[in-house]
């Protein structure tokens, strides 16, 4: 409230070895019961592995019952909610990206306890840079573009410059 930094709150403190994140975080987005996702440029937090993305108790303690496994094989630069409590990520995970080993294109929607909704099976051609869950549970989904190179244009193969929409049921 005050402007002063909450040391009690266990992963904002940079200054300490193994006391929070190891690089830098793009995104964070409180749920409903006070945990919080955090998603980046990081590899560890307080010590331990977590590739990308980790979910915090409101103290900031890691939350051991979110299970990313292997985590993300590149950057989270976004990350949202839906109504039902699944996550939307969006990142620089495309081309050969994976999460928890399993093939993904620059988004994901993961279940509430950190594993992969196989449900959600659509993709971009490049990185992902912004996802917004609407409160109709419609997905907007931002990319990157590059003067010199043209990037994300297709979304499951049909043309769509740097922004598109979907539908809850995972339709465009």
């Amino acid at each position: 409230g005050d402007g002063q930094v909450d040391y009690s709150f266990n992963g904002v403190y940079f200054g300490t070895y193994n006391s929070g994140f190891d690089f830098l975080v793009f995104s964070s987005k409180e749920q409903s019961d006070g945990k919080i996702l955090v998603g980046g440029a990081f590899y560890q937090f307080a010590g331990i592995d977590t590739y990308y993305l980790i979910r915090l108790n409101s103290d900031g303690t890691r939350d051991t019952s979110f299970h990313i496994g292997n985590g993300f094989n590149g950057y989270v630069n976004s990350i949202d909610l839906q109504s039902d409590g699944k996550v939307i990520v969006g990142g620089d995970f495309y081309d050969t990206g994976s999460y928890d080993n399993n093939m993904c294109n620059g988004i994901v929607r993961l279940n509430t306890d950190g594993s992969l909704d196989s449900t959600f099976g659509f993709g971009v051609d490049s990185e992902v840079t912004y996802v917004l869950v609407q409160p109709d549970d419609k997905i907007l989904v931002g990319g990157y573009i590059d003067a010199m190179y043209p990037y994300f244009n297709n979304w499951d193969s049909i043309h769509a410059d740097e922004l598109v929409r979907y539908n809850a049921d995972t339709t465009i």
